[in-house]
């Protein structure tokens, strides 16, 4: 899980997510727009990691 969990912050920071804290697994965002903004992000690398057999996580 630490491995997904810091791919899904890399993937964050390259989108321009930067205000937020992981703290036990979950994602903490300082504005409302900034978790929308990343849900989305974390759910079309979600859908690439399934669509394409977990090749990204490895």
């Amino acid at each position: 899980m630490s491995k997904l969990t810091s791919r899904i912050r890399e993937q964050l920071l390259l989108k321009g997510i930067q205000d937020f804290k992981i703290t036990d697994g979950s994602f903490h965002f300082a504005n409302a727009n900034d978790k929308s903004k990343a849900n989305e992000i974390i759910r079309d690398y979600l859908t690439l990691l399934i669509d394409n057999d977990k090749e990204y996580l490895i």
